[in-house]
């Protein structure tokens, strides 16, 4: 009787050790495929936003090219009023809430007012005309005192530069591009400069903060080795996740470059949501 005893007890014993082995190889199958789901997502998402953003930027600077092979025609002189009319009609097809003209002498033509500033902003023609194309870091907007970023495009006529066109894009106008329906909707797209990780898109959030100034602390285990602010500056691309709300709430961010300028892209999910079958499972 005692035999039979033992070997019930040890076939319980068994039945049960197999039952947690099968369950945690179920549990672990299940968590690498979550994570697999997870890291496809939001790979496709970003590169989804950045080849729709990359066209939008290339059509974007060639038109403003387009006014600056116009502006140089050597056969051509164009009076002040002129350049004003065909350049705004050109800015209408574009993203730039505003296009100005820089001259030799640093007076700027806001050429959307036709207003002509000779002090009060910090653009440097030398500086510029020393260098190619490109875009600037966030910075004030004297006019509309809301956050923009410049692109800068030297004219060149009759082989000198002649003046800088200068693209202006207002920062908040740039998150309706910057957009996903990943997870029911339920991520936040953010860009920022890896030159010196300030937000150039914040999604929903309503502040200009800085990246590298602002992570939170407490990293979830199995991502403490990611280091966020390296990898944004040396443009990489991975995921990284984060407790906040005094750790009521925690979140993955998936970070990848853009295929321009020196922006890298940032979409943030809350980790229930990207995990939501595993919570299930651990609830039954």
């Amino acid at each position: 009787m005692l035999k039979d005893l033992l070997k019930k007890s040890f076939s319980g014993i068994l039945i049960i050790c197999i039952t947690a082995i099968f369950s945690s190889l179920v549990y672990s199958t299940i968590m690498e495929n979550e994570q697999q789901k997870c890291w496809d997502t939001f790979t496709e998402t970003g590169q989804m936003i950045s080849s729709k953003l990359s066209i939008l930027m290339e059509h974007n600077i060639n038109t403003l090219k387009l006014a600056a092979a116009t502006i140089s025609n050597s056969n051509t002189v164009y009076s002040r009023e002129e350049v004003i009319r065909y350049v705004n009609k050109l800015q209408d097809t574009t993203i730039f809430t505003r296009i100005d003209l820089l001259y030799p002498d640093n007076s700027l033509l806001l050429l959307q007012s036709g207003k002509t500033l000779t002090e009060g902003h910090s653009l440097s023609f030398a500086d510029l005309a020393s260098q190619e194309q490109h875009i600037s870091q966030r910075i004030l907007d004297l006019e509309t005192q809301r956050q923009v970023v410049h692109y800068y495009l030297p004219v060149e006529k009759n082989g000198q530069i002649s003046h800088i066109l200068v693209g202006v894009i207002d920062c908040a106008s740039l998150a309706e591009h910057f957009y996903s329906a990943a997870y029911d909707n339920q991520t936040t797209c953010c860009v920022v400069d890896s030159r010196d990780g300030n937000f150039i898109v914040s999604g929903e959030y309503t502040f200009w903060g800085n990246l590298y100034e602002m992570l939170p602390e407490k990293q979830l285990e199995g991502y403490e080795d990611i280091a966020l602010k390296q990898e944004v500056k040396a443009q990489k691309t991975g995921i990284a996740a984060y407790a906040y709300n005094q750790g009521q709430e925690q979140a993955l961010i998936y970070y990848t470059p853009l295929n321009f300028f020196d922006w890298q892209l940032l979409i943030i999910a809350p980790e229930k949501v990207v995990f939501s079958n595993l919570h299930e499972m651990k609830s039954i």
